[in-house]
Parts: C-alpha cells; structure tokens; sequence
C-alpha cells in the first residue's frame, strides 16, 4: 500500500512539475535598443537573440536555410522598424517549435531464420548523392562612407531665424594664429564639465550656413548646417576645454558648435541596379533639393545635399530617389541620376549621389521615390 502511495505522489509531482514547465515563458533581459521588442515570450516559441554581426539575411540563412526569406523573419518581428538596423541583444521568434512524444514501438519476435537470411546479407553502399550547386550569396554593399556621414549637411528644421542648434561647446579660437583649423590642430572651447563635457570623449563640430527656404513656395524651412569633423576632449575645465581635431572633412572656424551626437549607420543595400535611364518615368510626390554645401552650380555621384521630404512623408533612410530634370523633352522627363537617403528629419532627409548619368543643375530638378 506504502508503495502505491509513493508511486502516486511521483506521478503527481511530475505532472504538476510539467504544467509549471509549459507556463513557464523565455525573458527578454534588459539591454540598450531604439526598439520596443517583447519583454517575454511562450516557452514553446523558438527565440534567438540576436548577437553582435548578425543580419536578417545571414540569420535567415542559418536558420531557414534560404537568405532570400529573411523578410519572413522581419514580418515575424514587427517591433523592428527597419530590417536594416537590428540590435545585440533584441530578441527573434523563428517560427515555434511543436514537441511530439515519440510512439512507443512494441518489441516483436521475429524468426530466427529470418535474423539469420538478413545478417547473411552482404551490407549495400550507401548511394553518394550529388548536391546540387549553391546559389551565389548576394552580397551586402553600403550606400555611402564613414566620412560621408561625418560629413554631411542637415538642416535645423525652425521658422526661427535667430535659432541656435543645441549644443554643448564653441570654438574659440586655435593654439595657432590661423583662421581655418584641420586635422591634428589644438582647439580652445568655450564649454567644460558645466556642459556635461567629458574629457576622452569625441564630439561632432558643425558649421552653420545660411537660412533655407522651400524653392517652390518660398516658406522659411529651417537653418542649414554641415558637419565638418570630430575633435577629442585633451582637457576639460568647468567652463573652458582643449580639443584635438581627430579627423576634420572640411576647415573648421571660430563659431563652430560642438555638439554630443552618434553618428548613423550607414544605409547598405542587396543587389543594387540604377533604375533604367529610358524606362517608364516614375511617378509620385516630388521632392526638391534644399541646399547642397558650398553652393556648388551642379551636383554628381557622390554629392551630398538635403532635400524636402523627411519622416513626416515616409522616407527611411536607405530610400532611394530618382532625379529628373525639370525640363522635358517632347513631354517626357530626362533622368539624370540617383541618391540615397542617409539620414531625416521631420520634413528633410540627407542624400548622397550614388549614380549619375550627367551632372545635374539641382535648382532646376526635382526627385520621386523609387518604388521598393
């Protein structure tokens, strides 16, 4: 009788055992992300964290055994605002992963002439199967360079015209009596550890250019702004610091404003093809370049400047536009080039050129979207 309740008792605790198994859930740990993921999910759901390196196309590889189905992994996680951008730490469901008991097999008794006519015969070689040939891995390639984003211009978006953008620091003056700075001169700034400045530490120098107004109703858009390098804080005082300029894209001046920014990851792309120059013209909303640096007659590849469509409309950065010059010919658009969105704002975005068919004279073009 003992031994039956024992027996009992065991089964019970098992079972009660399993079910606490099947509520338990897999945790999300805290950690830095731009995103919102879930904190928590089923114990039966198959989660990858994602690490440090990954790509939704190289995880779709390991884990769907076909790069080219990433965008099953990414609609699987809607919190990820953009496949391009995914974060150590985040948390991917992969599909879920059902448990099924295996069948108990009943052992059977089989003659002995048959164990023996088996045994007796000779072992097959197992057929090689050829395998097919992989498919070539289509390689990810960026859309700009490191020194294009530490480079670029932006505009403050303000009706104000006596804005000021925020930032930590002013530049002073140079260790030398000079009247444009460069890389590996000394700065002296106006702004310490009052500032929240830390000595070590690198920080983003900008210019300030002239105000923007949009081309087509003349309305005040904002006040622009190009970066022109990074500089290192050598000493920091409560309301004065020396600087290194660590890597400078353009001269810098006295007036210039440092200001605490990450820069953004550069846009990348799979397989990019120039939309055909003769094709069908694309047609939507049209954008219009803003400003371009130094106000350059014409723009090419590689040319950055800042144009009048930004989150508020719906482009991301790595979004693509095509430019047409305002002029036609027997009534159809003449394509000129292509540009990346590298970064926006609420009504403006960043761009670089990245094909151009001829230079293009950007006060007399405009832009359209191209279609994902």
């Amino acid at each position: 009788m003992a031994k039956h309740f024992t027996k009992t008792v065991f089964c019970f605790v098992m079972a009660v055992s399993m079910s606490c198994a099947a509520m338990a859930q897999i945790v999300v740990q805290k950690h830095w992300t731009p995103y919102e993921p879930p904190t928590s999910y089923s114990a039966d759901t198959n989660v990858y964290f994602i690490q440090k390196g990954d790509t939704l196309w190289d995880l779709s590889g390991k884990f769907l055994s076909n790069p080219y189905l990433w965008p099953q992994i990414w609609k699987a996680n809607s919190y990820i605002k953009d496949p391009h951008w995914i974060y150590p730490g985040d948390p991917l469901a992969i599909g879920k992963v059902t448990l099924v008991a295996p069948t108990p097999v009943e052992p059977t008794a089989e003659p002995v002439e048959k164990a023996i006519k088996e045994f007796s015969t000779p072992e097959q070689v197992p057929k090689v199967e050829k395998k097919a040939p992989q498919a070539k891995e289509a390689k990810i390639h960026d859309l700009a360079y490191k020194t294009d984003m530490e480079c670029a211009p932006f505009i403050m978006e303000t009706k104000d015209k006596e804005a000021v953008l925020d930032h930590l620091a002013v530049v002073k003056s140079a260790e030398e009596n000079i009247q444009e700075y460069s890389t590996n001169d000394i700065l002296y700034l106006s702004g310490g550890t009052s500032n929240g400045m830390v000595a070590g530490k690198e920080y983003l120098v900008v210019h300030r250019l002239d105000v923007v107004k949009n081309p087509v109703s003349h309305e005040m858009i904002g006040i622009g702004y190009v970066r022109t390098g990074r500089i290192k804080i050598l000493l920091c005082q409560e309301n004065a610091s020396t600087a290194i300029i660590t890597g400078a894209c353009r001269a810098m001046h006295a007036g210039d404003l440092v200001i605490d920014h990450e820069m953004e990851p550069i846009p990348v792309t799979i397989g990019y093809k120039p939309y055909p120059r003769y094709g069908e013209p694309i047609e939507g909303d049209k954008a219009y370049f803003l400003m371009v640096p130094d106000e350059q007659f014409d723009i090419s590849e590689d040319s950055m400047s800042v144009i009048s469509m930004g989150s508020a409309e719906g482009v991301a950065p790595g979004d693509i536009f095509v430019i047409y010059d305002q002029k036609t010919r027997e009534g159809f658009p003449m394509y000129q080039g292509e540009v990346v969105v590298l970064f926006t704002a609420e009504h403006t975005a960043t761009i670089r050129g990245i094909h151009s068919e001829k230079s293009t004279i950007w006060r007399q073009a405009y832009l359209v979207k191209r279609p994902e």
